[in-house]
């Protein structure tokens, strides 16, 4: 299973696009196949990608702000 996230940040409010950062996330539950294992790992794989997009957002809002 694998998950990307993109997130915009705006200037308001104009909606004027400023900057945008991504996540990305991949993950396996070898054999294991029922329902709630895989709700799990799906939950997981998210979680990872918007972990990974939110770590890259703080350079990108100082950036911003100079």
């Amino acid at each position: 299973i694998s998950a990307k996230v993109d997130m915009s940040i705006r200037k308001l409010p104009q909606q004027t696009l400023k900057g945008t950062v991504s996540g990305n996330a991949s993950g396996s539950n070898g054999a294991r196949t029922s329902n709630q294992a895989l709700q799990e790992l799906q939950n997981r794989v998210v979680g990872g990608a918007v972990e990974s997009a939110m770590g890259s957002m703080g350079a990108e809002l100082a950036a911003l702000s100079k």
